[in-house]
């Protein structure tokens, strides 16, 4: 990106709702800020509607972990109290914890479908960033099979085992529904990509799904500095693109 890109960037009021991995990629762009001067964002954890009268890259936790329906409402509050006509880009991201293997994927699609569509019906100047459901590495170690194998025996369901076949459909109907637009922020696509290029995978039921990438994280779902730094990385990217692309 050239400076003039950047500038642009710099002068856009972002909005970011998250939780725990989302103060990882904060880090991540702390990080890259002190790397490159270019890049004049001012980052401020906020929900003052009142700090949106001037350029700032906003955050603040939102919702739950685990309920990602409290997350949509504490998103759309915030927009309501003032932040949703004052800012000019917002995401909304859900946690890996939000998802699991029994997670109703369609009750949850809809639910996000109809905020997202509510808050674009009442923001037409506020543009929305997608953001897929992140990813958590296959652990295959002894102790995590040791740990499904007793619990099977005990009749006890894990239903973290295998999350991310669900988290990989609700991508699937996140990417089908906003990848063609220019603002869909793919966090999955990113956690199973190396730093090569090469996809990771597992295996369930004959077929293959996305995980994260090991070595972008400590304890298989928040992401260490690789990690951090690769996200925020292509966060940023995004952004001076959405912003190059605005009036």
């Amino acid at each position: 990106m050239s400076e003039a890109e950047w500038e642009k960037q710099a002068k856009k009021r972002i909005f970011f709702g998250h939780q725990s991995v989302g103060y990882n990629i904060i880090e991540g762009v702390r990080e890259l800020l002190k790397e490159y001067p270019a890049i004049r964002i001012t980052i401020v954890e906020t929900d003052d509607p009142d700090r949106f009268d001037d350029p700032v890259f906003a955050h603040t936790r939102v919702g739950i972990n685990g309920d990602p329906a409290s997350k949509l409402e504490d998103f759309e509050r915030f927009l309501e109290s003032g932040i949703g006509n004052r800012a000019d880009i917002a995401i909304i991201k859900f946690c890996y914890l939000d998802v699991n293997q029994e997670t109703d994927v369609d009750k949850m699609f809809a639910t996000y479908q109809a905020s997202i569509r509510n808050v674009k019906a009442k923001y037409p100047g506020l543009t929305l960033v997608n953001v897929t459901i992140p990813l958590t590495s296959n652990d295959d170690s002894l102790k995590t099979r040791l740990k499904g194998w007793v619990k099977s025996l005990i009749g006890r369901k894990d239903p973290w085992r295998y999350a991310n076949v669900s988290r990989h459909r609700l991508n699937v109907r996140i990417r089908k529904e906003y990848g063609r637009s220019s603002t869909l922020f793919d966090i999955a696509a990113i956690e199973s990509s190396s730093p090569s290029g090469g996809s990771f995978t597992f295996s369930y039921n004959g077929q293959d799904y996305p995980c994260m990438y090991p070595g972008y994280t400590t304890d298989g779902g928040h992401l260490n500095d690789v990690g951090k730094r690769i996200v925020a990385e292509r966060l940023l990217l995004l952004l001076a693109k959405i912003a190059e692309g605005s009036k």
